[in-house]
């Protein structure tokens, strides 16, 4: 079993500190001062890249339904203030030919939704709330039987002039997928 001391000092060493004392910690090494403003800027830029990072969205759906039934899909996106653009998309393609009626339960403040066959969209103005939720219930024909499969999208976007909610959307691209939910659909 090891010692205390050896303990501390290894668990030390793998954080990246030392045990010494704070005057040796603060004296700098000759010709290694540039080198250390250098990281002390990479490491700001880091920490701001991970606050940005803590920004996400979170997608619930049901893994089964009854032929004919419905879906809900609810959106939950959590540290929104983290998000450095003007507003947000949010998406659900959805097969086509294959949805009888959409309705959105829930929508999100400032934000303008729509459905245009296959896609189901929210485009969000950013306010001063941290988080937002959009959920979203689909309709399936009674013909459909199998799994139904729906592609999840978000993406933050900087608002320009003469451009429509539609416009947004357009833009999405695969990198913006959240994932993809497959909800079986039972024969009885």
């Amino acid at each position: 079993m090891r010692k205390p001391a050896i303990l501390i000092a290894s668990l030390a060493v793998a954080a990246g500190t030392l045990l010494l004392p704070a005057s040796a910690q603060a004296a700098p090494v000759p010709g290694r001062a540039e080198t250390a403003a250098t990281t002390g800027t990479a490491a700001t830029a880091a920490r701001s890249d991970a606050a940005a990072a803590r920004s996400r969205v979170n997608v619930s759906y049901p893994r089964g339904m009854r032929r004919g039934g419905y879906a809900t899909y609810t959106f939950k996106v959590t540290g929104a203030r983290q998000i450095q653009d003007d507003g947000l998309v949010l998406a659900t393609f959805l097969p086509p030919k294959e949805v009888s009626k959409v309705r959105f339960l829930r929508k999100p403040p400032n934000a303008s939704c729509a459905y245009r066959n296959p896609r189901v969209y929210c485009v969000v103005r950013l306010g001063s709330a941290d988080t937002l939720s959009m959920q979203i219930r689909v309709w399936v024909k009674y013909r459909y039987g199998g799994t139904f499969m729906a592609d999840h999208y978000w993406a933050p976007v900087s608002f320009e002039s003469g451009l429509t909610a539609r416009d947004y959307v357009d833009q999405l691209t695969r990198d913006d997928r959240i994932g993809r939910s497959k909800t079986k659909i039972s024969l009885r």
